[in-house]
C-alpha cells in the first residue's frame, strides 16, 4: 500500500458513516505511538503510513463488552471499502468516478483486504461489490501506480489467487459494466449476481492482449468452452440477459432488487455452520481434478471434519426438537 493510502479502522454499533469518522478522529495519540509501532504513524490519526497498515488495530477501539456478532467493522482505504454485517463482509471497489477501474492502488489494497479477511473466524460469507452504478470498468490504462510489467502482473495474480484460496463462499455482486480483469475478478468469486444493467466483456484482444485474472480458468467452469473461446475470440460486450442464458450468472434481477438479493443469499450462507459450507466449496472446487476414488475419499474426509463440530451436534438436536438450528462456527 502507497503511503498516500488512508485507512480508517473502527468497531462500533449503530454508527452511521460520518459518526464513525468522527469517533476514529477522537482515537487518542497513544494508540499510534512510535513505541507501539516504530517507523509508523497510523493513519486513525491522520498522518501517512510507512507500511501495510494492520486492520486488528481496530482493536482499540473495541468496546470492551460487546459481543463479536453484533460488531460493525469499517476500513476505508484508499480505493477499498470493507464493511461486516454480523458474519457478512463486504468488499467494495470504490472508485466510482471512473466506473471503479481498478489501478495499482486498488489491486494492492483488495489483496490486502481478501488475505487478511482469510483470517477472521467471524467472516462466514464475502460480498464483492463496486461502489455506484459499475462493478468495475477492469484495469486501470491510464498508467499510474502498477510499476514494471512483471510488477502489475503480480499484482494481479496476487488479488486472483487471494480470492481464490479464501476459505469461505464469495459472492459478486454485479450492476453496470464488468469488464477485463473486473469481469475476472467477478468470476473469481464463487457466485455471481448481476442486475439487469450489467454489461460483460472480456475484450483483452481489443487491447492487444490476452485472457489474465484468471479468465482462461474461470470462464471454461462456469460456461461451455465454445461459449468461452467465443467471448474471448470477439471481444464484445454481452448484456445480462445473454450472460444469463449461457450460464455465467447464477442469478439475474432487476437493479431495484440486486441488493435485497445478494444479502438473502449472503445471510442464508452466513445461517448455515461455516465447517460444512467450507468444506462443500473446498470438495467442488477439487473435484474436476481428481478421480471419483479420491473425490469419495475427501469427502470421508470432510465428514469426519464435520461429525467433530458442535454445530453437527446442534443440527441433529435441532431436528429431534423440530426447531431451527442455530449454529456458532464450533
Amino acid at each position: 500500500m502507497t503511503s498516500r493510502a488512508h485507512i480508517l479502522l473502527a468497531c462500533f454499533v449503530g454508527l452511521n458513516r460520518s459518526d464513525l469518522h468522527r469517533a476514529i478522529k477522537a482515537v487518542p495519540d497513544s494508540h499510534c505511538s512510535a513505541e507501539k509501532c516504530p517507523n509508523h504513524k497510523h493513519a486513525c490519526c491522520g498522518h501517512s503510513s510507512n507500511h501495510e497498515p494492520d486492520v486488528r488495530l481496530a482493536l482499540y477501539l473495541l468496546p470492551g463488552r460487546i459481543q463479536a456478532h453484533y460488531l460493525s467493522i469499517v476500513v476505508v482505504m484508499e480505493t477499498v471499502e470493507v464493511s461486516r454485517n454480523d458474519r457478512v463482509f463486504t468488499v467494495t471497489m470504490n472508485r466510482p468516478d471512473r466506473k471503479n477501474a481498478i489501478n495499482g492502488t486498488m489491486w494492492r489494497e483488495l489483496t490486502q483486504a481478501f488475505t487478511q479477511i482469510k483470517e477472521e473466524r467471524e467472516a462466514w460469507v464475502v460480498i464483492l461489490a463496486g461502489a455506484g452504478e459499475n462493478f468495475s470498468s477492469g484495469g486501470d490504462l491510464t498508467g499510474g501506480s502498477m510499476g514494471s510489467r512483471e510488477q502489475a502482473m503480480q499484482q494481479i495474480t496476487d488479488l486472483v489467487a487471494a480470492i481464490h484460496r479464501l476459505p469461505m463462499p464469495t459472492i459478486a455482486k454485479v450492476r453496470g459494466y464488468c469488464i477485463g480483469g473486473g469481469m475476472g475478478v467477478a468470476m473469481a468469486c464463487d457466485l455471481l449476481i448481476a442486475s439487469e444493467t450489467a454489461k460483460f466483456t472480456q475484450n483483452f484482444a481489443l487491447r492487444g492482449m490476452s485472457l489474465d485474472s484468471g479468465a482462461s480458468h474461470s470462464l471454461p467452469r462456469r460456461i461451455p468452452m465454445h461459449r468461452a473461446k467465443e467471448l474471448a475470440f470477439l471481444a464484445e460486450f454481452i448484456d445480462a440477459k445473454a450472460a444469463e442464458e449461457m450460464g455465467l450468472l447464477n442469478k439475474l434481477v432487476t437493479d431495484t432488487e440486486l441488493d435485497a438479493v445478494v444479502d438473502q443469499w449472503a445471510n442464508r450462507i452466513a445461517s448455515l455452520p461455516p465447517t460444512s459450507v467450507q468444506n462443500n466449496k473446498r470438495l467442488l472446487n477439487n473435484s474436476l481434478g481428481i478421480s471419483m476414488e479420491q473425490a469419495l475419499e475427501d469427502e470421508a474426509t470432510a465428514q469426519y471434519q464435520n461429525w467433530s463440530t458442535k454445530d453437527f451436534i446442534e443440527a441433529m438436536q435441532a431436528f429431534r426438537d423440530k426447531r431451527p438450528p442455530k449454529f456458532e462456527g464450533r
